[in-house]
């Protein structure tokens, strides 16, 4: 068993006395009763894969590294998602190539390439201190109040010790003003009260944060996997990538930026109404007059969803077609939350947008 062996104990052991915040992505899918029912499902993976495929996937999921690990999960859970649909293959030889997996629906084999989007290291890393902070308040079990953090600037990990002690005499202290704690290290936190709560210990709240989405950083991934696996990509069956968005403030929408252009929106001064509406060609589809990336069919958009009942992780799709595509495919063949489709055609000008499972229009 994956979860059983002993490079999982050995990690396990390392960091026992360590934060979910701060471990390997691999000791916190490992120790974790949330993600019960998740290790379950990919040791289920594991005992239907190729053995090559397994040792390698094996290889990546316990890496410390967390690219190469989500590397793996996103591969994992694709595998599960797209046998959802039909028989699915890992790394199977095709056309002389091995692209991450071949869905077979009846007579119709389709290649499809993965990726992960993840977050990047520093930024991740931050994420961690500040998750860390969150994790050393609310384990404090009396008083019962609601700490709001004001700010906070961390260029490290706290000092946990010198920190529990400064906001343990604080809270006990029945403060009436806010705590301004800075360590040794240069990190800073100011935290106060909001209100008194019956029981629980503390709660945190905070701080407000403002994140910047760049549709331009999903281009030159999605443009990789456009130009990889010739052979199949100039054959006769659809090429489509599929991609995993780790940070949520991302979505389907940035893939359709990344591939076709921002919108933007013409508006008559005098009445206040929209009197055009169009895309501004900066995605990689264009070229001057070129049209590029013609032998990808579309793209697959996921991100993770924690689903309590089963104590999972599962992912969450959007589909983005291509439609300018030399092979096209029925995108109503993936259960997705919704597609951004061709919806009218004027001479060379295509009219897209998104519509539900069902076939409405609607907005993501």
């Amino acid at each position: 068993m994956l979860f059983d062996c002993e490079e999982i104990k050995r990690l396990y052991l390392t960091f026992v006395d360590e934060s979910d915040c701060t471990v390997p992505d691999i000791v916190r899918l490992a120790r974790s009763p949330r993600l019960a029912g998740e290790r379950r499902e990919i040791e289920r993976v594991f005992e239907t894969l190729p053995k090559t495929v397994a040792k390698e996937w094996r290889s990546r999921l316990l890496s410390t590294d967390h690219g190469q690990y989500k590397s793996a999960w996103f591969q994992i859970m694709l595998y599960l998602w797209l046998g959802g649909i039909g028989k699915i293959e890992a790394e199977p030889e095709f056309l002389g190539d091995r692209p991450d997996f071949l869905l077979e629906l009846g007579e119709s084999k389709i290649a499809i390439e993965a990726r992960a989007f993840v977050i990047p290291e520093e930024e991740r890393i931050a994420e961690g201190w500040l998750c860390e902070v969150q994790w050393l308040l609310n384990r404090i079990e009396e008083p019962s109040v609601v700490v709001q953090i004001k700010k906070v600037q961390l260029v490290s990990r706290v000092d946990a010790w010198n920190f529990e002690e400064r906001v343990m005499k604080w809270l006990q202290s029945d403060p009436q003003g806010d705590l301004h704690y800075q360590d040794a290290r240069g990190n800073v936190v100011h935290l106060g009260i909001l209100w008194s709560r019956g029981h629980g210990g503390v709660a945190t709240v905070g701080p407000s944060t403002t994140s910047w989405v760049d549709s331009g950083k999903l281009k030159r991934p999605l443009r990789e996997k456009a130009r990889q696996h010739k052979t199949i990509r100039q054959s006769t069956h659809p090429y489509v990538i599929a991609i995993y968005l780790e940070d949520k403030t991302y979505s389907a929408e940035e893939i359709v930026e990344a591939w076709f252009g921002r919108e933007t929106v013409t508006v008559d001064t005098q009445t206040g109404t929209v009197v055009d509406q169009r895309i501004d060609m900066s995605g990689i589809h264009y070229f001057g007059p070129e049209i590029r990336h013609r032998t990808v069919s579309g793209t697959l958009v996921f991100r993770d969803l924690f689903i309590e009942s089963e104590n999972c992780r599962k992912l969450q799709g959007w589909y983005v077609q291509n439609p300018y595509a030399k092979v096209p495919i029925d995108s109503r063949i993936f259960p997705v939350e919704a597609r951004f489709v061709v919806t009218g055609q004027d001479g060379s000008r295509y009219q897209m947008g998104w519509k539900s499972r069902t076939g409405h229009e609607v907005d993501t």
